[in-house]
């Protein structure tokens, strides 16, 4: 997790944003796949954000809000099963991604600290079952209304 700062002088990351990647790590990977496929070229973050990019932001504000309208959503039955079904099958996708960066990355020491790899081996491992039961419980409904 050694940064580059403008003049080209490393320094380390600080201690709260380190426990903050590992708290925030399926975030972290998002906005790294976002910053180096979409907006690797543009310099408008380096202006304003000094510890990390933009993107990682955005990312932590709309995983903790899915998370929280997911806690506050009463179970009904779902309206939309088609788009629910595709949400679930990306989540799945993305939480098996997790799961491999967190294997490869966790001997490589690509961070400072262990603790963020193995955060995202967590993550993934609990999304992956998330989204699994969700699609478990989507097929149970298909199964009874036929």
């Amino acid at each position: 997790m050694v940064q580059h700062h403008h003049h080209g002088k490393h320094y380390h990351v600080p201690l709260a944003q380190a426990v903050s990647y590992t708290i925030n790590s399926p975030a972290l990977v998002l906005s790294k796949l976002v910053h180096n496929v979409v907006v690797r070229d543009f310099d408008w973050d380096e202006r304003w954000f000094h510890y990390g990019e933009i993107e990682y932001y955005i990312f932590v504000f709309a995983l903790w809000w899915c998370i929280g309208s997911g806690i506050d959503r009463k179970r009904r039955p779902v309206r939309h099963a088609i788009l629910w079904s595709v949400a679930c099958f990306m989540g799945v996708c993305f939480s098996l991604l997790l799961v491999y960066g967190g294997i490869i990355t966790l001997p490589a020491g690509e961070y400072e600290t262990p603790a963020v790899p193995i955060s995202m081996l967590l993550w993934g491992l609990g999304l992956s079952f998330y989204f699994g039961k969700e699609f478990r419980l989507l097929y149970m409904l298909k199964v009874r209304r036929a």
